[in-house]
Parts: C-alpha cells; structure tokens; sequence
C-alpha cells in the first residue's frame, strides 16, 4: 500500500470520528501560536497518522 497524502478533508472527517484525534486537535487550537486549521491537522497526519498502519487504514477508508 502507498503511504497516505495529506488530505485536509479527509483528516476533519478522520479527527471528527476519532476521539483521540479530536481531543489533539481541540488542544492544539486552544494554544497561542495554531489558529490555522489546515496547519493543526497537517501536524496531527505527521504524527498520529503516518506510520501507523491502523490509522493508516482508517484514513484511507475516510
């Protein structure tokens, strides 16, 4: 399988059906420095996605 491209929609979709996600995301937009969405879901695809190959799969099948 080709490792996954940055989406942003379909990482709303991931971040809205996964809680840990959202609780991620949730924090990041609460810290001063990460107003832009786009830029706070690109961090969480880097780290909670890549590389793992269940959300991997997950954020394929989004």
């Amino acid at each position: 399988m080709d490792e996954p491209v940055f989406d942003f929609k379909k990482m709303m979709r991931l971040t809205n059906k996964d809680r840990l996600l959202s609780l991620v995301f949730k924090d990041l937009m609460s810290r001063k420095g990460f107003k832009d969405e786009r830029e706070v879901y690109q961090i969480i695809f880097n780290g909670y996605v890549l590389n793992d190959s269940i959300m991997e799969e997950e954020y394929m099948n989004c």
